[in-house]
């Protein structure tokens, strides 16, 4: 069976096509991603009208990308952050939908920090509590659980793109001032959801963000980590922070940031140490695995009994 789960995000729309056999194994075929920036049109409280047109356009192009890809398969689309808290939001899902035949499902926040846990957990393996940490454009998830269901999952609006608006002038660097704000932003807003955490004694900690993910990348790019180790440290993290805030967001894709991050991939280090910092952990597993497999989890619990799902991992 082919799967694709739409996406719909605060910085980027996915689209990612799975395919699964009769012994429930879930394998990645494939992944589209249009960087929308949807949380940075909202004005008011309303996704703009350039952001709204925008948004349609890229699930225009995913959706085709996937006919002619992958004709026939099935779609299964989520929004979170951006769209469940626009008060347009809604009346964007339905023109999708009036458009493209597709039903989207607004995530709660707490539902969308348990799909991030399924996929977390999917990759780090059945052992032991883990503790996720999911970070957005509008929003950072976190759950924990010692089995393949979180027993805490909670959604705080702190994403880098919400950050970064507040806490940024355009195009300047992350200085001494604003990293502490930023940090003290995420303490505050954080600290009772990281407690809830804490206190269940988690064993490992995972984050599952493309931010966490760019981050990782370029520690390798950079010399600063093991290459390959698969994890970010506190210490790489705190170094992360340091050479990034040398540069302005213009500068940062010649050391390899994707452009689509590259006015909010600091703000992200210092979210992630911070929030290492209040979990008590010194390293976090990056994991590949995230919302997008958590819902095609669901979706396959959905038909057929229980499963224990296996990932294989491209």
């Amino acid at each position: 069976m082919n799967l694709a789960v739409l996406d719909l995000g605060s910085n980027s729309f996915h689209l990612a096509v799975f395919t699964s056999s009769d012994r429930a194994v879930l394998a990645p075929r494939r992944e589209l991603r249009n960087a929308v920036q949807l949380g940075a049109s909202l004005r008011d409280g309303h996704i703009d009208g350039a952001g709204f047109a925008r948004g349609l356009l890229a699930v225009e192009s995913l959706l085709r990308d996937l006919a002619a890809l992958h004709p026939g398969c099935a779609v299964v689309a989520v929004a979170t952050s951006a769209i469940r808290d626009a008060v347009n939001g809604r009346a964007f899902c339905e023109e999708v939908e009036r458009r493209h035949g597709i039903a989207i499902d607004i995530l709660s926040g707490r539902e969308e920090a348990r799909m991030a846990f399924l996929g977390a957990r999917l990759f780090a393996g059945p052992a032991g509590r883990l503790a996720v940490v999911d970070l957005g454009g509008g929003s950072l998830e976190v759950a924990s659980g010692p089995g393949a269901d979180p027993d805490l999952a909670d959604s705080i609006p702190i994403g880098v793109l919400r950050l970064r608006d507040v806490h940024m002038r355009a195009g300047s660097s992350l200085d001494p001032a604003t990293r502490e704000r930023v940090a003290a932003a995420v303490r505050f807003a954080a600290a009772e959801a990281a407690r809830a955490v804490w206190n269940r004694h988690p064993e490992r900690l995972a984050f599952t963000s493309g931010t966490a993910r760019a981050l990782g990348t370029l520690a390798d790019e950079l010399g600063i980590r093991d290459a390959g180790s698969g994890e970010l440290t506190r210490a790489v993290l705190a170094r992360l922070v340091q050479v990034l805030s040398q540069f302005r967001p213009v500068d940062l894709p010649a050391l390899g940031v994707d452009e689509s991050r590259s006015d909010t991939i600091a703000i992200g280090a210092v979210v992630l140490h911070t929030m290492m910092e209040l979990l008590g952990f010194e390293r976090a597993l990056v994991s590949p695995l995230a919302l997008r497999e958590g819902v095609a989890i669901r979706e396959l619990r959905r038909s057929r009994p229980r499963p224990h799902v296996h990932a294989a991992v491209t």
